[in-house]
């Protein structure tokens, strides 16, 4: 993996001036342009890429959607396929990662969605068969500020349903 530092010693420059330049913050900072090119170009030679865990911090936001299902239809019809390539193409569109479940019974449902894992997305979508004993379960997430949205062939819940 490289690091910014490792940019910055190639270029025996800064690796806070590598770091305003590949995010684009110079601010006040003055740099040359053909400076500002070397340092992409390393990066890219190089093949950096941001952290995304210290994006993430920073912030505040993981760019990921956590996608709980309950597979639906018979083994082979595609149902549960389209609905996961609908969805992350979606996301995949919008630079986002999808942190994939399945669930089949309330129980599981509650080990998945734990609030550690929970607190690893920026929203949630629980689809496949609907559960409808968990619209409460929903609601308090919607509570929190946590964004639900539901992919199932009937409403979950009424408030759930009123709520986008």
């Amino acid at each position: 993996m490289v690091r910014l530092q490792d940019i910055a010693d190639r270029l025996d420059v800064s690796p806070s001036l590598v770091s305003k330049v590949l995010n684009g913050r110079l601010s006040t900072t003055i740099v040359r342009p053909e400076l500002a090119e070397s340092i992409r170009q390393a990066a890219a030679e190089m093949g950096y890429e941001k952290n995304r865990s210290a994006e993430a911090l920073k912030r505040g936001r993981h760019a990921a959607i956590g996608l709980l299902i309950h597979p639906i239809g018979t083994a082979g019809t595609g149902i549960t396929q389209d609905l996961l390539l609908g969805i992350t193409e979606e996301a995949h569109r919008n630079k986002c990662s999808v942190v994939l479940d399945f669930f089949v019974s309330d129980e599981e449902f509650h080990a998945t969605a734990a609030p550690s894992w929970r607190s690893m997305v920026d929203g949630l979508i629980v689809g496949g068969l609907t559960h409808k004993d968990l619209g409460n379960d929903l609601n308090s997430w919607l509570h929190t500020g946590l964004p639900v949205v539901t992919a199932h062939d009937e409403p979950v819940h009424r408030s759930i349903a009123n709520a986008g």
